[in-house]
């Protein structure tokens, strides 16, 4: 059994996820996001455009992740081609694998910090502006929608990337639960980042989640017997 402890910024009880690798699971075979022609497989087939915006990508958003983005708001930035702040953000950043003193010397937050000025327009939230990222660069960028702020106690107000340099450090905290579940997915056929784990963990057990039933519900048929692992 798995258990992963993710602080919180608010001042809550840590939120505690038991038996994360199966919570993992249900997400990554249940979610929209994660099924057949899903956000997920798209990131998998769309590795060759790194550093650029292209209509696909929108489609992708708003297709199972919950966007409802126009392909018509981002026409300037599709235009452009190649963006010279996706260029910026190294293709084998990993944000939970990098240790402080890499991550510090790379400029990973500067980085950031310019691809969040260059994506932020008048419809692209955080949460769309944090999806499209991740289609970019997977293993650095989380998702941050309201859901996943809302576990870890963020305010709305909190600078993008002090919000992602938390979750970094969570992460790496869980690093060993982490590298488990992704282990154990992947013996299941599904490869994900650690990041992706993380937030997709994070996502499902907020109250309003239509998974946020399954960590009980794990806890419960493994009190009953019912799970032996």
């Amino acid at each position: 059994m798995v258990m992963i402890a993710v602080g919180r910024l608010d001042g809550r009880e840590p939120l505690i996820i038991e038996r994360a690798e199966l919570v993992a699971e249900v997400f990554f075979r249940l979610d929209a996001s994660a099924r057949p022609g899903g956000y997920d497989e798209y990131i998998e087939t769309s590795q060759q455009v790194h550093d650029r915006i292209i209509k696909e990508d929108i489609d992708a958003l708003n297709r199972t992740m919950r966007a409802r983005s126009k392909v018509d708001w981002w026409a300037e930035l599709i235009e452009k081609g190649p963006l010279d702040w996706l260029v910026a953000l190294g293709r084998d950043w990993d944000a939970l694998a990098l240790d402080d003193a890499t991550w510090k010397a790379l400029g990973c937050s500067e980085a950031l910090a310019g691809a969040f000025r260059g994506i932020k327009g008048r419809y692209h939230g955080r949460a769309v502006a944090t999806k499209l990222l991740h289609l970019k660069r997977p293993a650095l960028v989380p998702v941050c929608d309201s859901f996943v702020e809302w576990q870890l106690g963020a305010r709305s107000s909190m600078d993008l990337v002090e919000l992602v340099e938390y979750i970094r450090s969570q992460g790496r905290r869980n690093l060993t639960a982490l590298l488990a579940i992704q282990a154990s997915l992947a013996g299941r056929g599904i490869h994900r980042t650690r990041v992706r784990v993380f937030d997709a963990l994070v996502w499902s057990t907020h109250p309003a989640s239509e998974l946020a039933s399954v960590p009980d519900l794990l806890r419960d048929w493994t009190a009953g017997g019912i799970i032996s692992r």
